[in-house]
């Protein structure tokens, strides 16, 4: 769809994966695992581009 829409929802809540993320990775680090800890963090990102029909798009997840 190529249609851009002015409206939105707006939401209210809590990051719970932001937060138990950032608990996991600080676990990690006390413990001295900080390889895995810089791994943990690149797959966790939250936008992730894909490809589809030609066209890029940013997926904020």
């Amino acid at each position: 769809d190529d249609t851009y829409l002015e409206s939105y929802i707006s939401t209210i809540g809590v990051d719970f994966v932001s937060i138990a993320t950032s608990a996991i990775i600080v676990l990690i680090l006390i413990v001295g695992c900080i390889d895995y800890a810089s791994s943990f963090i690149l797959l966790l990102q939250k936008i992730r581009t894909i490809e589809q029909d030609g066209k890029t798009i940013k997926l904020q997840i």
